[in-house]
């Protein structure tokens, strides 16, 4: 350690001499030291006055130091046996300060040892915060997103119900006007006075046609009663009043069908006998009169089917799924009913 600070304080001497003026760093780059090192040598050196420490803007800079001059001069080899004892001094502190910092290397690797684990789990929990972040990110954007569209599709739904509320609207005003029309009609041409067997067929053509034209309404009315029922959203409000409702109508439906077959038959009765007056050319007026009053009761039937469908149909928006399949079991009913209506009137044509 002495020969190597004996050799570097020369070097560094020789150096100075030679450029007159050198910075810290570029000292310790040529003589290849730490830039501490060099500085320890000085502040030695400067002691003796051999070098001293110039600061150019906080850089620091090694020269020749002023006070060789006025010092009285010293042997050269009283010189370096006082650098080698201060050396020494600074060997020894150097090594006190190396254990120091063996030590304190040793605890920071045993910190750094216990620490690393736990910075992984730290680590790896942050990582997986961040992905979850994501993964919610991502899943509000698809929720908000589908509920807009969900939005904009209910939206699209309720203005198809008010478009076919208002349509069944129109179209059932319309029936109605139209069988009210007929049956003003039919109740004119009931006071006819008939001048032959010819003119009594006519009115009877007639009549049937207005009876075919009445069926083909109703007809056309169930038809977008059906598609209500098939495409509106059904409501749940007043469920367990509803079912009871259903069950009554059902049973009064019951009783109208024992009614409708008695109606049919005194229809069928009325029917034999105008043909048989027809056939032998003595239809009277009061006989025909009763011929249309009979088939008014048929028209009443008819009114009061058209009125139970509209019921039926309100009842539709009020209805899940389950209560519908019973309702449209019971427009079944009634569309047989019709059926039977439809052979008995085809007997006029």
């Amino acid at each position: 350690m002495t020969e190597l600070l004996k050799t570097g304080v020369d070097k560094l001497i020789s150096l100075v001499n030679k450029e007159g003026k050198i910075s810290l760093d570029e000292a310790a780059k040529r003589l290849k030291y730490s830039p501490v090192i060099i500085k320890s040598w000085v502040e030695l050196l400067e002691e003796d006055g051999i070098l001293e420490m110039e600061y150019v803007f906080t850089i620091p800079y090694i020269v020749k130091s002023e006070k060789i001059d006025e010092e009285p001069e010293i042997k050269e080899e009283e010189q370096k046996d006082l650098f080698v004892r201060r050396a020494k001094v600074i060997e020894e502190q150097l090594g006190h300060e190396e254990s120091k910092l063996e030590k304190l290397k040793r605890d920071l690797e045993n910190i750094e040892k216990k620490i690393n684990p736990e910075l992984k789990k730290v680590i790896q929990k942050l990582t997986e915060q961040e992905k979850e972040k994501k993964k919610k990110d991502k899943i509000i954007q698809k929720l908000s997103k589908n509920q807009k569209k969900y939005l904009e599709k209910i939206m699209e739904l309720h203005d198809q119900v008010k478009k076919d509320d208002k349509d069944l609207h129109i179209h059932r005003k319309h029936l109605f006007k139209e069988n009210k029309q007929i049956h003003q009609k039919i109740l004119k041409e009931s006071h006819f006075h008939p001048k032959s067997y010819r003119s009594s067929e006519n009115i009877l053509v007639k009549e049937s046609k207005d009876v075919e034209q009445l069926e083909k309404k109703i007809e056309h009315e169930k038809k977008i009663i059906d598609y209500l029922i098939e495409h509106k959203i059904s409501l749940k409000p007043r469920i367990l009043k509803l079912k009871e409702r259903i069950k009554e109508e059902n049973e009064e439906l019951l009783k109208d069908i024992g009614k409708t077959k008695k109606i049919i038959k005194k229809y069928e009765e009325n029917k034999k006998k105008i043909y048989k007056e027809v056939r032998i050319k003595d239809v009277s007026v009061s006989k025909i009169f009763s011929f249309m009053q009979k088939r008014q009761k048929v028209f009443s039937f008819v009114e009061h089917l058209i009125k139970e469908k509209e019921d039926l149909k309100k009842d539709v928006k009020k209805l899940d799924g389950y209560y519908k399949k019973g309702l449209l079991s019971k427009i079944k009913k009634i569309d047989k009913r019709f059926e039977k209506f439809k052979k008995e009137t085809n007997a006029l044509r």
